[in-house]
């Protein structure tokens, strides 16, 4: 609507591949969404490099929830079933509008949180590697931080660098079409490429496999705050949580429409049982 393109947003305008940046870091703009949107219709130079990258619709464009579904399998997330606010809480689900051509560099999320991207629209190249092979790509930890830094996987590939344990790293590689939802591992070395226009929604999450890990990245994160720091109080949070599994059914127990939820039901943790089967829905 009107209103929705009259906001105001950060879009990266060189979000290509690293060969065809010539040393530029990312860099970003704000605009209009209407802007955006216009840019990538029209095409050619204005929309090379265009990338609407990780928008976070609770914060920045409310409106949009009421025309959002999410994937009921990744509703139980624990950021979502805390007692008090953090700085986590109205994080996801997240908004990507990428140009043809565009991609995010090789990388693994945040505090080895798992992903899932549902693609509205257009088609995305997928490289992903096993959590467990990460440090086969010749990770960097830069100082002062707590995440690896990859090098360019063209680089890896080619042969460019010295990797002799790249050939041996389990890879996945997937282009995900519209309509389709990819999860992806917490610690997982993943770069994806926009074959075409995209439009795709996204999340970060933590559940019961992934929690002792991600709260110690967390903690650790915490520790170079000052004590009442975002991290420190998303640890604070977790932390005086005791948190149950997830109770899952097999998804065949349960119609299409079952298998979404609204994002009022997903914040604050409404959505994180599936719960039995709803009478007459057997």
């Amino acid at each position: 609507s009107a209103h929705f393109g009259e906001k105001c947003v950060a879009a990266y305008s060189n979000f290509r591949a690293p060969q065809l940046r010539q040393g530029e870091e990312d860099r970003a703009e704000l605009l209009r969404l209407r802007e955006v949107l216009a840019r990538l219709r029209r095409g050619g130079a204005e929309a090379e490099g265009l990338y609407l990258y990780d928008l976070a619709l609770p914060l920045q464009l409310p409106g949009l929830l009421e025309h959002v579904r999410l994937p009921r399998y990744f509703a139980h997330c624990y950021l979502q079933q805390t007692m008090r606010q953090h700085c986590f809480s109205r994080s996801w689900p997240t908004l990507f509008i990428g140009a043809a051509g565009t991609q995010a560099r090789l990388h693994v999320d945040q505090w080895h949180g798992h992903f899932w991207m549902h693609l509205v629209s257009g088609r995305k190249r997928w490289a992903i590697f096993h959590p467990e092979d990460a440090n086969l790509l010749r990770p960097a930890v830069p100082a002062g931080k707590h995440h690896p830094v990859f090098p360019d996987l063209a680089d890896l590939e080619s042969g460019a660098l010295d990797a002799p344990g790249f050939a041996r790293a389990r890879r996945i590689d997937v282009d995900l079409e519209e309509g389709e939802t990819l999860f992806v591992p917490g610690g997982a070395p993943h770069l994806v490429v926009n074959l075409t226009d995209s439009v795709a929604i996204a999340g970060n999450f933590i559940d019961e496999s992934n929690y002792e890990r991600a709260l110690a990245d967390i903690q650790a994160m915490a520790a170079e705050e000052a004590p009442d720091g975002p991290m420190a109080g998303t640890s604070a949070a977790l932390e005086e949580i005791d948190f149950e599994p997830d109770r899952g059914l097999h998804e065949e127990q349960l119609p299409p429409r079952l298998l979404v939820v609204r994002y009022r039901d997903f914040a604050g943790g409404a959505a994180a049982g599936w719960g039995p089967v709803p009478p007459g829905e057997e």
